[in-house]
């Protein structure tokens, strides 16, 4: 009798840490899936940010920032991922911009977080030839300082 009680107390244990470990592998899918989701999200809110440049950026004055939360279509994503992030467009000199932009992963606690900076440089416009104005350049990253990873 006693033979079995301790079976049954071993079968019980061991039924337990199976239990544990098949949670805890969950756990850390779940965990991945949101890394991944945050890293796409971030970089895919950049380039948005990027290709929806406004003139309201080009006239922020020189140490000032502009915020907002990022739209759904603007953090791309995943299914049964929610995200929620925030940009942030910070003017540092009369042709630089800081771009950062900060998402998590909202499902229960956060699973992942991501910010990612970009500095970006826009030429002003030349002048104008033949009365006809010359458009400013589209806003590029700069190469030697172009993506930073915040923690």
């Amino acid at each position: 009798m006693v033979a079995a009680l301790a079976l049954l107390t071993l079968a019980a244990a061991l039924l337990g840490l199976a239990s544990t470990a098949a949670s805890d592998a969950s756990r850390a899918v779940r965990a991945e899936r949101a890394s991944l989701a945050v890293e796409s999200a971030a970089r895919h809110a950049l380039v948005h940010a990027l290709a929806a440049w406004t003139e309201d950026r080009d006239s922020l004055p020189i140490g000032v920032a502009a915020e907002r939360a990022l739209r759904e279509s603007e953090c791309g994503g995943v299914e049964g991922t929610p995200l929620e992030g925030r940009l942030r467009v910070q003017r540092l000199d009369n042709d630089l911009w800081a771009l950062t932009v900060d998402v998590r992963a909202t499902a229960g606690p956060t699973l992942a977080r991501r910010r990612v900076q970009l500095l970006v440089q826009r030429r002003p416009p030349g002048p104008a030839t033949d009365s006809l104005p010359v458009p400013a350049a589209a806003p590029a990253p700069i190469a030697q300082w172009s993506i930073a990873d915040l923690y």
